[in-house]
């Protein structure tokens, strides 16, 4: 079973802020998660588990992964759903997303830096 750290729902309000410094670099300390959570996901990969590409199916897992960022805690909150999960499923509950597919040579320092890149890019609330 994959898993990821802080999936526990807080016990005081969170309240999102805008996108700056403290919000990247509370993304930034995930980073190696993400390249962890990967290589985990890319071991799930079978010759049953297939993405549309542009040359057709191809073994691969399209990941969603929810977030937000706990001013309190100082932390990124974050959990993730497989497939086409869009009403349901652990990242459902997020306000923010980011998307990715991993295939079996996906190089998980890349998918990582993209879903941070992702993260960083969103119009956070004030």
């Amino acid at each position: 079973m994959l898993s990821c750290k802080n999936r526990q729902q807080p016990d005081h309000q969170i309240t999102p802020m805008k996108n700056n410094t403290v919000t990247k670099n509370a993304i930034q300390r995930e980073k190696q998660s993400f390249v962890d959570f990967f290589k985990a996901i890319k071991k799930q990969i079978g010759s049953d588990t297939l993405v549309e590409t542009g040359d057709g199916e191809k073994p691969g897992i399209e990941v969603t992964i929810g977030f937000r960022y706990d001013k309190e805690s100082d932390e990124l909150e974050w959990n993730y759903q497989t497939g086409d999960n869009s009403c349901m499923g652990a990242a459902y509950s997020f306000a923010h997303w980011a998307t990715t597919t991993v295939m079996k040579r996906s190089n998980c320092n890349e998918l990582a830096n993209d879903i941070c890149e992702q993260m960083e890019n969103l119009p956070w609330e004030e």
